[in-house]
């Protein structure tokens, strides 16, 4: 059994099948974490919460003394050194 939720930021979803937690698409911006929680469909009811990381490909640029913010309130991004942005999860998938 497979399900999806969406990340709340970004593009894409988070793939939960009962094996494994990943994602459907690399992510193209900044770092991002979201909880979810899910739970047995039979039986004794169980539920989990699990926090899931995926590396993006950018990272805010940094100006001398501080973040480079935009008009609309967000901040100026930049690709990573090292590329960033795998498709899969990391760290605590």
């Amino acid at each position: 059994m497979e399900r999806k939720v969406a990340w709340k930021e970004g593009e894409g979803n988070i793939v939960v099948t009962e094996a494994q937690v990943s994602s459907d698409t690399p992510n193209e911006s900044l770092d991002r974490e979201q909880q979810i929680t899910y739970r047995t469909t039979k039986g004794t009811d169980i539920r989990h919460i699990r926090t899931v990381w995926q590396e993006g490909k950018r990272e805010r640029f940094n100006g001398s003394d501080a973040l480079i913010r935009l008009a609309d309130g967000g901040t100026f991004n930049v690709l990573k050194s090292n590329g960033g942005g795998v498709k899969g999860c990391s760290s605590m998938c």
